[in-house]
Parts: C-alpha cells; sequence; structure tokens
C-alpha cells in the first residue's frame, strides 16, 4: 500500500476554520498520540501546522468535543503499515 500524498500547508490552511482545535497542550498532545502515532502522515502533516498555528483543519470532523482521545476524526489519517496502530 502506498502512501497518499501530504496535503500542502496553504491548502490546508485556506481550507482551515478559524480557532484552535485544542484549549492547551495536553488535550492536543493526547489527541495526537492517538491519532497521529499510527499515520503515514505524521512526519511531514500539513493539519498539524495549520493546528499549531492555531486554526482547525477541516479534515478533522468533531465527533465528540468531550473525549481527549476521539474528539476528531481525521480524513486524512492513513494506517501506516509500519506501526500498525490504530485510533
Amino acid at each position: 500500500m502506498t502512501a497518499a500524498a501530504p496535503l500542502v500547508f496553504a491548502d490546508a490552511y485556506d481550507m482551515s476554520r478559524p480557532g484552535s482545535p485544542f484549549s492547551n497542550g495536553f488535550e492536543g498532545e493526547t489527541w495526537m498520540v492517538a491519532w497521529c502515532e499510527s499515520c503515514q502522515h505524521r512526519s511531514d502533516c500539513a493539519l498539524l501546522d495549520v493546528a499549531y498555528l492555531g486554526r482547525t483543519p477541516s479534515e478533522w470532523i468533531e465527533l465528540d468535543p468531550l473525549s481527549l482521545r476521539n474528539r476528531y476524526f481525521c480524513k486524512a489519517w492513513i494506517l501506516d503499515t509500519d506501526t500498525c496502530g490504530q485510533p
């Protein structure tokens, strides 16, 4: 299985929503461990760059605002078969 082309930062930023996706670093880190660690895009993710700038990527669909691990579903997430993890 080949990795999908990473999103381009400018496009991801333009499509993002105003407002930080997480209220603090702990929330963000908890979500990223659950999702990003097992994703093929983890080393070059434009969506994370957008989030670090205080905007919410449009590819992150809010599922449960009270859940740290499953607050968002990432439409760009692709399982990295080398890590074999799942969110």
